[in-house]
């Protein structure tokens, strides 16, 4: 797996608790603002396909935003459990 694949599954990932959060895009970056990201609708939109490789504070600012550790997000997202493409 490579690091890309990483960032695209965590997209993916941030993507789907969203959504089962019922949470539209510009809700969500609201949500985030608060937790203190200073993220747009676009770069989320960006985060969620795996086009950025977002910082530790982002990430962090994100979990909060689901109402989830870091950890709990990043949970089995290691390259050893991603397939490569």
């Amino acid at each position: 797996a490579t690091t890309q694949s990483v960032i695209e599954a965590l997209g993916s990932r941030i993507k789907r608790l969203r959504t089962e959060a019922n949470l539209s895009q510009a809700e969500f970056t609201c949500r985030a603002q608060c937790e203190g990201c200073s993220i747009s609708q676009a770069m989320l939109s960006r985060i969620e396909h795996g086009g950025i490789n977002m910082t530790l504070s982002s990430l962090l600012a994100i979990a909060r935003a689901l109402g989830i550790t870091a950890s709990k997000l990043l949970h089995g997202l290691d390259a050893e459990n991603i397939k490569s493409k």
